[in-house]
């Protein structure tokens, strides 16, 4: 990878040096005007002062950002406005852009059920196209019902194997399953890492449905139901609130940073991550 060496239209002592995209490489040459992000929200027209190889000091490193995205069959379930794997892809697709402009590099595991894929990380627009097709072939496999089961923890084991040391990783999925080997790999995972988990639920996983007689499917048995008594209401949703509970006292346990994502609410309004 490339570096370049900035001087910014600012009263600062210090050049800058920020990551070239390996297809811009051949364009960005000392003398040269770039446009770069510095700050939180402000974007500079900089003279490029030098081009190198040899990395950066870790004052300036750019840095490394992951998202494991839980592609599973039971994350292609939804009841208003979209499908919760839908949901996901768009969150690790923002991600993924927005480490593209603030120059830093992105990287992405894809679980989908039974095999894991895994994209180092990288700071290109070519890798990022490459990314978010393997996103779509593997939401339409998951659709037509081929996928088999496989282990949720074992995905999160084989990031934490890829990851380096002060990477910010974001584990965006339903979390259905949430036993001891998940929360394990979690913990794991927040030794070595900034860890948010993305809690991603469909409303009804908060709410019940409508009153009613309805036909669920649980462990391949199928069951009729009846929502109309009070105590089923309050059944059903202390049921997922307690879920959530355990994740969020989880997460504050290991100093990981829960954010609760509700597909019916549009993404802008739920993503505030600090």
């Amino acid at each position: 990878m490339k570096y370049a060496d900035v001087i910014l239209p600012l009263p600062l002592e210090n050049s800058y040096t920020y990551s070239i995209p390996s297809d811009l490489e051949q364009a960005v040459i000392p003398g040269c005007r770039v446009i770069v992000h510095f700050g939180k929200k402000r974007y500079y027209t900089a003279i490029v002062m030098d081009v190198h190889e040899r990395g950066v000091d870790s004052q300036y490193e750019t840095k490394e950002i992951y998202a494991l995205l839980d592609l599973s069959p039971q994350m292609v379930f939804g009841t208003r406005h979209e499908l919760k794997s839908v949901a996901a892809a768009k969150i690790a697709a923002l991600l993924g852009w927005m480490s593209l402009e603030n120059k830093d590099r992105f990287g992405c595991l894809v679980f989908d059920g039974a095999e894991s894929l895994f994209f180092k990380p990288q700071n290109n627009r070519a890798n990022m196209m490459v990314m978010l097709k393997k996103i779509s072939e593997t939401t339409r496999k998951i659709l037509r019902g081929t996928v088999e089961k496989n282990s949720f923890a074992k995905a999160l084991q084989l990031l934490q194997q890829n990851i380096k040391s002060q990477a910010s990783v974001f584990v965006i999925s339903d979390f259905s399953a949430f036993d001891d080997e998940v929360k394990k790999m979690l913990a794991a995972l927040s030794r070595k890492a900034r860890v948010y988990v993305l809690n991603v639920f469909d409303v009804l996983e908060e709410l019940p449905p409508p009153a009613g007689e309805y036909m669920a499917e649980n462990a391949g048995e199928r069951v009729i139901f009846d929502s109309r008594s009070k105590y089923f209401q309050k059944e059903y949703k202390a049921y997922f609130k307690e879920k959530r509970r355990r994740i969020e006292t989880f997460c504050r346990q290991f100093g990981i940073r829960c954010v609760e994502i509700r597909t019916d609410i549009p993404l802008h309004k739920q993503l505030r991550i600090g």
